[in-house]
């Protein structure tokens, strides 16, 4: 299964942390169990290791981390390292169309700064 590379991750990293949480791209509940993992509730952490056992597309164990790490691309939640081959489609789609993407950019921050540039004389009369 291809999964998005770390730089691209990295790139939209959130600095966020937890013991468990809902990738949005994909919709699989990734949780550490790690030696240090903290937070879990008597009980909690079996259940969630059941429903990986039971349902492995919707629930992914990762063992040796003892939480998760968290970014965030086009408005959605995603785990870094849980190999989301869906963010990995996001990370194509941009490399494959890089250069459409960064002409649009630059088409984009032109016109932004040519109206910056309007405002500020219209501005300066007041």
């Amino acid at each position: 299964m291809p999964k998005a590379s770390e730089s691209f991750e990295d790139a939209f990293r959130a600095g966020i942390g937890t013991t468990d949480a809902k990738c949005e791209v994909c919709g699989v509940h990734v949780f550490g169990s790690g030696d240090n993992s903290l937070g879990w509730e008597p009980g909690e952490l079996e259940a969630l290791q059941k429903k990986a056992l039971e349902q492995p597309d919707k629930y992914q164990e990762l063992a040796m981390s003892d939480g998760v790490s968290l970014g965030e691309i086009n408005g959605l939640q995603f785990v870094i390292d849980h190999g989301c081959e869906k963010l990995h489609r996001y990370e194509q789609f941009i490399w494959g169309d890089r250069k459409k993407i960064v002409e649009y950019i630059k088409k984009r921050t032109a016109a932004r700064k040519e109206k910056q540039q309007r405002d500020d004389e219209l501005l300066k009369g007041l």
